[in-house]
């Protein structure tokens, strides 16, 4: 199976840790997801055993993710909040994940301009730690009607406040295969990117979660995700699949047909990867007949298919994308808290054509 493959213990929400544990092993699995709503209640000695576990099969954790636990309009309550954000980064040094996602929480009645000062101020300590201890945190933008656990609902917004706040992003494609020039936007920022997530779905959908395995449904995966790998994103690609459909079939049947349909098509992108690299390297007389430098994410890099560690995405200076900044007007103060007026920008764009 192809090492970039991820399984998020979300596929099989009712699911023990052990019974996840033991469809990884009989998959062949070696990526996997993991979820606090899982592990939140797990003793110290317990996540010990469980992390043992799965360095003794061979099993990377390629991220560990939290619905976000800050109530953005309610400051008197994020010191307890905060809390829920400190057991996160316990776990996380447990586990060791490459990525850890976590969602803004609700904005309430704020705007967003004041969500997002709210939100850049109630995690920073949090990012402060996660950068002490090398950990990638990523934004995840979530489908709109889900405004109980974000007010971040599309990629653009989630790389601006990313940039803002030193995070990341994770990619969710159920909704964000749709977005305006999306591929456009990972290619002008592959550092930012730390997770694709992805599962089908149908058009007309007007409920959620209501999630299909990959090839069941209406959505055009396998040209994003043809686009993804040739925009230079080098990470995971993890199946979270969740909804009625899965129930239905049930999990193990939904996540073995899931897997099938990711390995076969990230092994045939990357036949006609090698088949490219090798007239590449016959039509050129300085070229390498073997494929020269190209890195398929094979063994000799790190976990995510590059040669080192990944940067970190940069503090608030995103890189131009095509178009200049906009300057929006500066939000007023919402009543009851006390945060700063910041001036809010809008990430450039850049052409409003996917890429062949």
């Amino acid at each position: 199976m192809n090492d970039r493959i991820s399984v998020s213990q979300a596929s099989s929400w009712q699911w023990s840790t052990e019974q996840d544990l033991a469809l990884y092993e009989r998959a062949g699995v070696r990526r996997v997801g993991l979820t606090m709503a899982k592990l939140a209640d797990v003793s110290a000695h317990d996540l010990h055993a469980f992390s043992r576990q799965l360095d003794d099969v061979g099993i990377t954790v390629a991220s560990l993710l939290a619905l976000g636990p800050l109530t953005l309009d309610q400051p008197d309550r994020w010191p307890e909040q905060r809390d829920s954000l400190g057991r996160f980064m316990d776990v996380a040094s447990i586990v060791r994940p490459e990525v850890g996602v976590l969602t803004t929480g609700p904005a309430g009645p704020l705007s967003w301009e004041w969500a997002a000062d709210a939100f850049a101020q109630a995690i920073e300590g949090t990012v402060n730690e996660a950068t002490r201890e090398g950990l990638f945190l990523c934004l995840e933008p979530t489908n709109p009607l889900r405004t109980d656990v974000s007010f971040v609902h599309n990629v653009r917004d989630a790389l601006e406040l990313g940039f803002r706040c030193d995070m990341g992003v994770c990619l969710e494609l159920h909704h964000a295969w749709a977005e305006r020039n999306i591929v456009g936007l990972i290619a002008a920022n592959p550092i930012a990117i730390g997770l694709v997530q992805l599962s089908d779905g149908r058009f007309g959908a007007r409920t959620t979660p209501d999630r299909l395995v990959p090839g069941d449904g209406a959505f055009p995966l396998a040209r994003v995700i043809r686009q993804l790998l040739g925009s230079g994103y080098s990470g995971a690609f993890e199946l979270e699949l969740v909804g009625p459909a899965i129930e239905d079939e049930g999990y193990e049947s939904a996540i073995l047909r899931g897997l099938r349909w990711l390995d076969a098509l990230l092994t045939e992108f990357v036949e006609e990867d090698d088949g490219e690299s090798r007239s590449d390297g016959v039509d050129d007389p300085n070229g390498d007949p073997e494929g020269g430098d190209r890195d398929d994410g094979g063994d000799g890099g790190d976990r995510n298919g590059g040669s080192g560690d990944r940067p970190r995405a940069p503090r608030g200076n995103p890189p131009l994308i095509g178009a200049q900044a906009l300057e929006l007007p500066q939000s007023d103060p919402s009543p009851g808290l006390d945060l700063p007026v910041v001036p809010a920008t809008l990430l450039p764009v850049g052409a409003d054509e996917d890429p062949a």
